[in-house]
């Protein structure tokens, strides 16, 4: 299993920073979250060939290469679903960087697939927080979708769980907190930390 980072649009150093500061309890978070990256190289999931059998079955005799494509089909696909909430030049951006994550050459054919039922919980959740600058996006051992922004010294880091569950962690003004909520809850709980310094930033702007 492979550990090294790779955050689609930030540099590796930046984005394994974001995922290792903090004290304490959040540190402990941030600390998982850090060790559990896996090779933030992935998007992809078997959630849809649940649905049907012979995709199951087809699914099973491919080959690694062919089961990471057909994830990254997945992942654009359900992107394109909800295509009508989302700007295009933030959509073609998200397509470049799943490309990049998804990347045969660099993927570590012995892993884990990420979730699509985890993908689905950050469109919501991008959905809910209107437009925002598009994040670093990664992958934990178990499949969740990461996404990093980081501006400055600032860092905010979002593990996408199913069912439009979320933990994040941040790292704000000196300080580092963390917290779990409901995609439609982020807001609220994000409000005491000014989050609009990530996802509104002037620096480093990525529609």
């Amino acid at each position: 299993m492979s550990f090294e980072v790779h955050w689609g649009g930030l540099s590796q150093a930046k984005a394994g920073t974001a995922l290792s500061n903090g004290s304490g309890a959040s540190q402990g978070f941030g600390s998982s979250v850090a060790e559990s990256i896996k090779g933030a190289r992935g998007i992809a999931s078997t959630a849809t060939s649940t649905f049907y059998d012979e995709r199951v079955v087809a699914e099973e005799q491919a080959s690694p290469k062919q089961r990471l494509f057909d994830r990254l089909v997945d992942l654009k696909v359900k992107t394109s679903s909800l295509a009508m909430h989302l700007e295009t030049a933030w959509r073609t951006g998200l397509f470049n960087e799943l490309d990049q994550l998804l990347d045969a050459d660099e993927w570590d054919l012995s892993d884990t697939l990420p979730k699509v039922e985890s993908f689905v919980t950050f469109l919501r959740t991008t959905i809910f927080l209107g437009k925002i600058r598009r994040p670093g996006l990664g992958a934990t051992c178990d499949g969740h979708i990461l996404a990093g922004w980081i501006t400055g010294k600032d860092r905010l880091t979002i593990e996408y769980r199913p069912d439009d569950q979320l933990r994040w962690v941040l790292t704000a003004d000196g300080s580092t907190k963390s917290g779990s909520c409901a995609a439609s809850n982020l807001k609220t709980d994000l409000a005491a930390f000014q989050p609009n310094r990530w996802f509104r930033s002037a620096n480093n702007l990525r529609s």
